[in-house]
């Protein structure tokens, strides 16, 4: 189903309950909103990135503005094959850092960065390295502004976005549960392909 297909679906319900004059273009917001939270929510999409930006002023590299959480970061020594790298906190980033140098120093040649921090949407690794790492990474949907649009999840669950709308629109609390439903169904189905996650009810 398309966006014009999931429009058409909430104001067919709305028009059902009674008289709603409810602006296309809202309805299509609470329909975005919906479709970010499922990527939040389930961890669906994923994606990867190895051309990564690097900012000195951040002292790392600029996340993908699609990005949610990250899935692995892979270091593709020149020696080796791709290392993943393991996160730790950003404080003891700095500490590794210190490691590191001392480290590539005594060795004479580059090594493979130790860990790396998230730090407002920045990557930040112990090296000081500008080369970038492989990203495999977690990520929203495209919001979806055409009619012709159609989310990336699976076609099975795109009427959980009408859903979504007719509960943000009129507080439908049947549109709820059938909403939080259709977020468990989309769970069990990432952990039949292999993926692992929680659910969490954000805002709702």
């Amino acid at each position: 189903m398309n966006l014009g297909g999931i429009r058409s679906l909430v104001q067919f319900r709305l028009n059902d309950l009674g008289s709603y004059n409810i602006a296309p273009q809202m309805i299509d917001t609470f329909i975005n909103e919906g479709l970010r939270k499922i990527a939040f929510e389930t961890l669906l999409l994923e994606d990867t990135d190895s051309s990564l930006t690097y900012s000195s002023a951040n002292d790392g590299f600029a996340a993908p503005t699609d990005f949610i959480k990250v899935k692995s970061l892979h270091w593709l020594d020149p020696t080796s094959s791709p290392v993943a790298i393991p996160q730790v906190s950003t404080e003891k980033i700095y500490s590794l850092r210190r490691d590191w140098l001392l480290l590539n120093e005594e060795a004479g040649t580059y090594l493979t960065p130790l860990g790396y921090a998230i730090h407002n949407n920045y990557i930040i690794l112990d090296s000081t390295t500008e080369t970038s790492p492989t990203l495999y990474y977690y990520k929203y949907d495209t919001a979806l502004s055409a009619d012709a649009n159609s989310p990336s999840i699976d076609s099975e669950f795109h009427s959980s976005l009408a859903d979504y709308a007719m509960y943000k629109i009129i507080m439908d609390t049947n549109a709820l549960l059938r909403w939080r439903d259709e977020l468990r169904q989309m769970n069990a189905s990432k952990f039949k392909q292999g993926k692992t996650g929680r659910i969490r009810y954000v805002g709702l």
